[in-house]
C-alpha cells in the first residue's frame, strides 16, 4: 500500500518507521516542515503539492496544525475520493 506519512516529530517518526518496516508497507512520501526530523526518510520527501497515496496517515501535534496543513497547502481539495 502506498501511503503519505505528515509529521514526523516525536511520535511521528517513530511511527513511520515502524509502518514501514514492521507493517510492510511502502511510505511513498512523507511530508514534515522541519527538514531535520525528515532525515531518515530525506528519498522520500515531499511537497505536499502532487499528492496520489490513497492512505494519508497524520500525527500532528494539534487540530490547528493539521487544519493549517491541510488548507494551506490545499491538500484537502486534492485528496483522491475513497482516499483514507
Amino acid at each position: 500500500m502506498r501511503s503519505l506519512f505528515i509529521g514526523l516529530g516525536h511520535m511521528g517518526g517513530p511511527m513511520a518507521r515502524r509502518i514501514e518496516t514492521g507493517a510492510g508497507h511502502q511510505l511513498f512520501s512523507v511530508y514534515d516542515t522541519d527538514l531535520a526530523k525528515s532525515s531518515h526518510f530525506a528519498n522520500r520527501l515531499t511537497s505536499l503539492d502532487s499528492i496520489d497515496s490513497p492512505t494519508i496517515f497524520t500525527m500532528l501535534p494539534n487540530d490547528n496544525a493539521l487544519e493549517q496543513t491541510f488548507m494551506e497547502t490545499k491538500l484537502f481539495h486534492r485528496i483522491q475520493k475513497n482516499s483514507l
